[in-house]
């Protein structure tokens, strides 16, 4: 189970897998994680109905974080692999080195150390004004919902200043026009219908977002759902992330499913080579996600149990296990769109082409050679 751990020049941190032996409702579970490579970011997503005991997940990494990361208790060093013990007799296994706190540097908005984040979920928030972010380094950052929307509110502030001050231009109305139009592309793909459009020069600069009907208002009268996207997005921006593990628990909260098939593109663009741990009920998610980076919570013979996946199971494709698991089918956009031009391809007769060979292997990440598109296209094949 364990995975060797190859020290790097900078800091870096990840979790391989994890094992609980007995904790609240969690009894003999293991899960393997997926890791970031090559600077890039990488999203796990642990699916579950409700009471599978996702959040209880993430709050137990949490935990185990800040007892043996902040004291360095009961720590037991093993061919570069860090083996953490708890009184439970669970263990997480880390690839982690150095210490953060003493070797950590902040230099262009970055902490240079890993930190562990978590995001919790929360229906609405309270708006409390807030006059300066906090930018010390800590190794646990928990986001506090009762100054997110204050918090996101000024860094907005200070972000469009910032870049207004960073052009060239000399008309300022471009300045700004320029900085609203950079923030605004971070939630592009969203369709997002309140935008961002000034700052209250009247009202210490506050940023003012403009609805549908054309009504001026800030973050606080913001809808249910745009508060989720933009507070807790801009939480995670405010911290910058880098080499660091971030735990999230149910991002779609409030959600149009439009946004949440965007919002784990928009968390996963924040920071470099970060590892997310996320929980969801959202089939929109899952049915977007590639299988090995899948772990599914699910109630049987009375006790919790995961399901994983090496290769994609046999005969079933992505669909059918969210249909399964969480009572939903959905084919995401992205998904058909895979599938349309793939099928352009075999009405050409060019599935020997190397776009449709690169086709393939795209949408295998997603489902089986024995999937139920892949056998109407072997279908389809043999009829021609």
């Amino acid at each position: 189970m364990l995975i060797k751990y190859n020290q790097q020049k900078e800091n870096r941190m990840y979790i391989n897998s994890i094992e609980i032996e007995k904790y609240q409702i969690l009894e003999d579970l293991e899960i393997k994680f997926q890791i970031p490579k090559g600077g890039k970011n990488i999203v796990n997503i642990i699916a579950g109905v409700n009471g599978s005991g996702k959040t209880t997940l993430l709050k137990w990494i949490l935990g185990r974080s800040y007892k043996h990361f902040t004291n360095f208790n009961g720590v037991m060093i093993i061919d570069d692999k860090i083996i953490f013990n708890d009184d439970n007799k669970s263990n997480v296994v880390f690839s982690y080195h150095n210490d953060a706190d003493k070797n950590n540097k902040y230099a262009n908005g970055v902490h240079s150390s890993p930190r562990i984040i978590f995001i919790p979920s929360n229906m609405t928030f309270n708006y409390q004004v807030q006059n300066k972010l906090d930018t010390e380094y800590k190794f646990q950052n928990i986001i506090n919902n009762n100054s997110i929307l204050g918090n996101a509110e000024f860094f907005i502030k200070d972000y469009i200043i910032k870049e207004e001050r960073l052009s060239k231009k000399s008309d300022p109305d471009e300045r700004t026009k320029d900085a609203i139009d950079k923030f605004n592309d971070i939630f592009k793909n969203s369709d997002l219908i309140t935008k961002l459009v000034n700052l209250d020069i009247h009202n210490q600069n506050r940023p003012i977002f403009k609805t549908i009907n054309g009504d001026d208002v800030t973050i606080d009268n913001l809808s249910s759902g745009e508060q989720q996207l933009y507070a807790r997005v801009v939480s995670l921006m405010i911290l910058n992330p880098h080499n660091s593990i971030i735990l999230i628990d149910e991002p779609e909260i409030a959600l149009h499913p439009k946004w949440q098939i965007d919002i784990m593109k928009i968390y996963e663009s924040i920071g470099k080579n970060n590892q997310f741990i996320v929980t969801t009920h959202s089939p929109f998610i899952i049915a977007q996600t590639p299988y090995k980076n899948l772990t599914f919570l699910m109630k049987e013979n009375e006790r919790i149990v995961t399901k994983q996946f090496n290769e994609a199971p046999l005969d079933v494709d992505i669909n059918t296990i969210v249909k399964t698991v969480m009572g939903a089918e959905y084919i995401p956009l992205n998904i058909q769109e895979l599938h349309n031009k793939y099928r352009t391809f075999l009405d050409n007769n060019q599935l020997d082409s190397q776009k449709a060979k690169d086709l393939k292997h795209e949408i295998l990440k997603y489902e089986s050679p024995n999937s139920s598109f892949f056998q109407q296209i072997n279908f389809d094949k043999a009829l021609k």
